[in-house]
Formats: structure tokens, sequence, C-alpha cells
């Protein structure tokens, strides 16, 4: 399946969809259409996620680890041989598998070690031996990219080459977006008209964005397209920009 990742750090979730694919999600029959098209496009969740002696935690010793941090913990180590990455290698790993995204770059187990095993992590060095364990999966890997949520709970001790997270569905008490937890995109005719010609290419392009014209306001960027009782309450500066990359089953660049 295609994947539909928002590459954009400044565009708030549940503002960008894609409309032109078929059946659209409001309007499909539910007894003769298969499963919805249409949707958001919502950015892969990185939250903080800490190493705390070889315990997984978030951003607190009270949270579950939620999302690319979980992911990239419990898939990869620091030297081939089972060494867990530490908080600040998580997190440097976390911002250089989204530079991939946010630079349109192919996403694949080469490029992510590549990516990161040249980089100097914060608090001790780089991870020249970085490796993928043996429960790295591309596929799951691109859902989280895509706005999946993968979840460990907290206090959970990583076992090399043994999967400890899963991934979760919305409920009130995770507070998070539902996903096996991304809707399924198809490559079918429709989706190839929208990649080429449609949505899915305007919002691959150079899309309008704007931002406040005051460093003292915030720089949050966003499609242009909004109400005009909202448009103009600001000054408000453009500049244009991608704000999704498409890919492959393979992390090749689709759009």
């Amino acid at each position: 399946m295609p994947y539909i990742c928002m590459s954009r750090s400044d565009v708030p979730n549940g503002t960008v969809q894609v409309l032109d694919l078929f059946p659209n999600s409001s309007q499909r029959n539910l007894i003769y259409d298969g499963a919805g098209q249409t949707r958001y496009i919502n950015r892969a969740n990185t939250s903080a996620c800490t190493n705390s002696g070889g315990a997984i935690y978030g951003a607190t010793l009270g949270q579950d680890a939620i999302g690319l941090g979980a992911y990239l913990a419990d898939t990869l180590d620091s030297d081939g041989a089972g060494t867990q990455l530490t908080t600040a290698q998580i997190a440097s790993a976390v911002e250089d598998v989204m530079g991939l995204v946010d630079n349109a770059l192919a996403v694949t187990a080469v490029s992510i070690i590549a990516s990161i095993a040249g980089a100097t992590y914060s608090g001790g060095g780089g991870v020249p031996g970085a490796s993928v364990a043996a429960n790295f999966s591309l596929e799951n890997l691109l859902k989280v990219l895509a706005g999946a949520h993968y979840k460990i709970a907290k206090g959970t001790t990583l076992v090399h080459d043994s999967s400890q997270g899963a991934f979760v569905f919305h409920s009130k008490k995770t507070n998070l977006s539902s996903a096996e937890t991304v809707t399924k995109s198809y490559d079918g005719d429709e989706f190839q008209v929208s990649l080429n010609d449609g949505h899915i290419a305007g919002l691959a392009s150079a899309i309008k964005l704007y931002g406040r014209s005051s460093a003292s306001d915030s720089t949050t960027g966003y499609p242009v397209r909004q109400h005009p009782s909202v448009k103009n309450l600001n000054p408000l500066t453009e500049a244009s920009g991608r704000i999704v990359v498409v890919y492959g089953d393979d992390g090749s660049v689709l759009a």
C-alpha cells in the first residue's frame, strides 16, 4: 500500500485532507464499498522516549513510550549486538528519520542506518555500529511515519530481537488518534490520478503556506486555503513548500 506522510512539523494534525480518493469515507456505501480512502494526513508521533536503566518510558517515568521513538527503541541497537539506544540516541534517531521524511528521501533500513550511524548524539558520540533488530519491519515503520501509534508500556525492559510494543487504537485513556491505526491506501485508478494530478500531487509540490509576519507571533504554517473571516485577522507572509511525501511499500518516494 502507498503511505502518505506529513512532511512538515509546523502544520497541525487535523488540518490537511485528501478528498479525491474513492470511496469517500463519509459517503461510501457500507455494503458495497471498501474502506474509505479520504482522510486527514497527520504527522508521525515524535513524543519523547526515555531509557532509564534499560527500562523504557515516555517523556516521564509515569508515561508509556509512544510513537516513532518507541518503535526505534524497540528495533534499533547501537552496536549490532543488542546494546540499547540511550535516551539521547533515541531522540537523535527520531530526528534523523524524520529528516528523511521532511526532505522527501527514501526510507529503508539502509537509509535509516546511513542517516543515524554518522550522527553526533548529544550525550556521547555517534552510533557507528547501529543495527536493526530482527523484529524491524519496514512496513511497520512506514505505518508509524504515516501516523500510526506504536506503544511500549511504561517500565518495559527491552529484549533484543524480541518485539515489546504494539500498535494501539484510539481511546479516551490514551488520547491517541486511531491507528492499526492508519487508514490503508490502495493503489487504484483514483489514487494514481490523485498522485499524478490531484490532491496528493498538489500537497506534495509547492503548496502556499502562510506564517505570522512578526517574530513574536507563532510561525506555524498552514495550507493557504482557509475561511476569509479567519484569513485576514493578522498580517501574513507567504511561502511555498510540500506538505506530504508519499512512499511505496519499499520505502521509495512516489511523490
